[in-house]
């Protein structure tokens, strides 16, 4: 059995982030055991395993293109939002920034490897539908929550959803 469109998009975010490196050229190094795409409390995640990403699954719906009086393509764009952890090197606001903007810079260089998923897709988009949050840890705390929302678009022949 063929895996589901969306469900290969979703894998192949997953492999695309676990590149991140500061060998490859990015501000931190994530481990490949560190990107999942099962729920986690991240706060509750090792220092040992940080930086550590959350995908959950693809959300979203079809816009269809007609020609004529029947529709000919479906254009979907799916949402998904990255939930992901990284640590200052320090509980200064300014370092906790700067660790935050970092990890922003590094997962749009990792997504930007490959925008159109493998073929999956048409394009994808950091930052839409909604810029990222960033939540910073109070006090002595050096933990930095980031919500990185992601657009990935697709278009395909109307009537067959795995094509």
């Amino acid at each position: 059995m063929s895996v589901h469109r969306n469900r290969s998009i979703m894998l192949n975010t997953q492999t695309v982030l676990r590149t991140i490196s500061v060998a490859g050229g990015y501000h931190n190094d994530v481990k490949s055991a560190s990107v999942t795409l099962d729920p986690v409390a991240l706060d509750t995640v090792p220092d040992t395993e940080v930086p550590y990403m959350v995908l959950p699954e693809l959300s979203g719906g079809p816009a269809w293109d007609y020609s004529g009086s029947k529709p000919t393509s479906i254009r979907e764009a799916f949402q998904m939002t990255i939930y992901a952890r990284v640590d200052a090197p320090g509980t200064d606001m300014d370092r906790k920034n700067k660790a935050a903007w970092d990890f922003l810079a590094d997962v749009e260089k990792a997504l930007k490897t490959d925008l159109q998923q493998s073929g999956f897709a048409l394009y994808t988009y950091m930052g839409r539908p909604t810029r990222p949050t960033i939540y910073y840890g109070l006090g002595e705390q050096n933990m930095v929550i980031l919500e990185i929302p992601i657009e990935v678009l697709i278009q395909r022949t109307y009537g067959l959803p795995e094509a």
